[in-house]
């Protein structure tokens, strides 16, 4: 299985900044803004921790860049269901 295509433009890439460093360096990689995509064993490697860490980190990376459409469209309830998610996934 390949790396997933993600569409993203110029003025999304604001939402990096609400980012850890850690995760904005594995966002950045994934999609590859500093070269080539890379996957998640290629990150972990660089990184000094295992893949399946990389795509939890990940996970809740994304789930934080996501919350400002989804206050916006849905409201305040959405975005504290992802805040849960993302507790149970990685503590």
């Amino acid at each position: 299985m390949g790396i997933p295509y993600i569409h993203y433009r110029i003025d999304d890439l604001a939402l990096l900044d609400i980012l850890t460093l850690r995760e904005r360096y594995i966002v950045e990689r994934r999609i590859g803004l500093h070269g080539k995509p890379q996957c998640f064993r290629e990150i972990g490697e660089q990184l000094g921790i295992c893949g399946s860490y990389v795509h939890d980190i990940e996970f809740i990376a994304l789930c934080k860049m996501r919350i400002p459409y989804v206050m916006h469209k849905y409201g305040k309830r959405k975005v504290e269901h992802i805040a849960n998610t993302k507790r149970r996934v990685v503590k």
